[in-house]
C-alpha cells in the first residue's frame, strides 16, 4: 500500500482516506476486489487451472484462493467455470 500511496504522492493514511472517500473501499478491499475480478476473467475466459489462476493473482494455494473466490462470488471457481461452459 505504501508504494501505491507514494505513486499518488500521498502518505499511506492520506491514500487510505482518499480511496475510502472516493470509492467506498479501503485500499486492501479494493486490491482484493481487483484480484478477484481478474481471477474471474482468467477462469472464465481461458484454460488455466484453478491453481494457475490462483498463483497469477497472488495466492499461494488453490484452497486459499477458492475460499476467497467463494466468499466474493458465492461459488467455487471450478463450479462457476463448469456452469459457464455448460451454458
Amino acid at each position: 500500500m505504501a508504494d501505491m500511496a507514494a505513486a499518488c504522492h500521498l502518505s499511506p493514511s492520506q491514500f487510505h482516506a482518499r480511496l475510502k472517500a472516493e470509492i467506498g473501499l479501503t485500499p486492501m478491499a479494493y486490491l482484493c476486489r481487483m484480484r478477484m475480478e481478474r481471477a474471474r476473467r482468467l477462469l472464465l475466459g481461458g484454460r488455466a487451472s484453478v491453481l494457475e489462476v490462483a498463483l497469477q493473482v497472488g495466492y499461494q494455494s488453490a484452497s486459499a484462493f477458492s475460499a476467497a473466490y467463494r466468499q466474493r462470488f458465492g461459488a467455487n471457481p471450478s463450479e462457476e467455470r463448469g456452469r459457464v461452459r455448460r451454458a
